[in-house]
């Protein structure tokens, strides 16, 4: 049986023998909470962890501690993810996730004769009847029994997932409708719940302060101060950069958008002028031509515009979308979404669509800098804003009505639970 530090009833293969040593730090890699695993009167959770490739297993004793680890899988765990989903047909279960092929498998986590989790090998396993690719779905959990095809629990339990583009979706897992001896049980239809992370790739949040350099929150594209632009204090928005309307601006060193294909872009912007246009958020061509993006103010308009030059030329088309009305010294959300699957422009106020429009021109991809402050038309920079703005995020992507309406970025999802 154990030796210390090992609980008496544990066999030292168990414990310290498999390499617990009370005295060292562990580099835990993964942690979970399958639920009540041991079956203790109180019904308290375990919790289980991944350490150096193995799987461990510490029971909560009393509520409020955790008793010894034991050993509960050998073999090599660091390549799978880990899924608690509770119990299935009425034995606590581990799932996990092989983070290469997104093949998904299920341990059963059983008891044996001596009152202690069955050991585990990590290639002996069940295979459940779905992959998700690691590449397209990042993040996956279980919460347990939530759903089913009919609307309420049915007893299976449900799995979750993220996609690259902050799509939630739930895969109920059902009984089969063929009746064979055991049952088999698979998952249901796919069902989308919206978007529930901030998928932009790139962000500057403008709250630096000091420095002459705005960093990329999301990225690795800053975007350098120039001329009449300062940090200042905002008492709504905190720190926020300043522009006079002259000369001040703010650049990155390349484009931040790929702008032949769908994209987003929003910002918090407050204008201290409506008497000539204001440009807050622009992506010029690499020629030096014109914009492939462009939010702003349009005085001739007297109202929010988005809008995209029509070629990679210096001429004069360009199609804009215009919508709401500006208050001088008043922060105003806005976000532009150019479709390309529909070719169409979509520009929201404050949470609410205010315009669309088919986009008149042909497809092509302004591989200049992100200009926060000005725009580029017909070989030449112009319309400096004039105001304050703060919170750029630019996607790759046509955020949904629902995502493009919120005021307020979602946070990043790394994990669920």
């Amino acid at each position: 049986m154990s030796k210390d530090p090992c609980q008496p009833t544990v066999p030292d293969s168990r414990c310290a023998g498999a390499g617990y040593d009370r005295t060292t730090p562990w580099n835990i890699t993964q942690l979970i909470a399958p639920g009540d695993v041991y079956g203790n009167q109180q019904h308290h959770p375990a919790v289980i962890t991944v350490e150096n490739g193995k799987l461990w297993i510490y029971q909560s004793d009393n509520g409020k501690q955790l008793a010894d680890p034991i050993l509960l899988g050998d073999g090599d765990w660091s390549g799978l993810t880990l899924i608690a989903p509770g119990t299935f047909q009425g034995t606590p279960t581990l799932w996990a996730r092989d983070n290469s092929t997104g093949a998904l498998y299920s341990y059963p986590l059983t008891v044996d004769a001596n009152g202690l989790p069955a050991l585990l090998h990590a290639s002996v396993r069940t295979t459940l009847p779905l992959t998700l690719s690691p590449s397209t779905y990042p993040v996956v959990a279980s919460p347990g029994d939530l759903n089913s095809p009919t609307g309420g629990p049915d007893g299976n339990p449900d799995l979750y997932a993220v996609d690259i583009h902050g799509g939630l979706t739930e895969y109920p897992y059902i009984r089969s409708k063929v009746l064979v001896s055991p049952p088999q049980y698979i998952f249901g239809d796919p069902v989308s719940l919206g978007t529930v992370t901030n998928t932009a790739t790139h962000g500057w949040t403008l709250d630096d302060g000091t420095g002459t350099t705005a960093k990329d929150s999301v990225g690795t594209l800053g975007a350098t101060l120039s001329g009449a632009s300062s940090w200042t204090t905002d008492t709504t928005r905190g720190k926020v950069l300043n522009l006079t309307g002259t000369t001040g601006y703010a650049a990155t060193s390349g484009p931040a958008v790929d702008t032949s294909k769908s994209f987003t872009v929003s910002a918090w912007v407050n204008p201290a002028s409506l008497t000539a246009n204001s440009t807050f958020v622009s992506q010029s061509d690499s020629a030096g031509n014109a914009n492939g993006l462009q939010l702003y103010y349009s005085s001739a308009k007297q109202a929010w515009a988005f809008s995209r030059h029509n070629d990679d030329t210096t001429s004069t088309s360009f199609t804009a979308v215009y919508g709401g009305t500006p208050t001088m010294g008043q922060w105003t959300h806005l976000v532009g979404v150019y479709d390309a699957s529909t070719n169409q422009l979509t520009l929201y106020v404050n949470g609410r669509q205010s315009g669309t429009k088919t986009y008149g021109g042909a497809s092509w991809s302004a591989a200049g800098p992100v200009q926060i402050g000005r725009r580029l038309y017909q070989g030449t920079y112009g319309e400096y804003a004039v105001g304050k703005v703060s919170d750029i995020h630019i996607y790759d992507t046509a955020l949904p009505p629902a995502d493009a309406a919120a005021k307020g970025d979602n946070a990043v999802v790394s994990q669920l639970g």
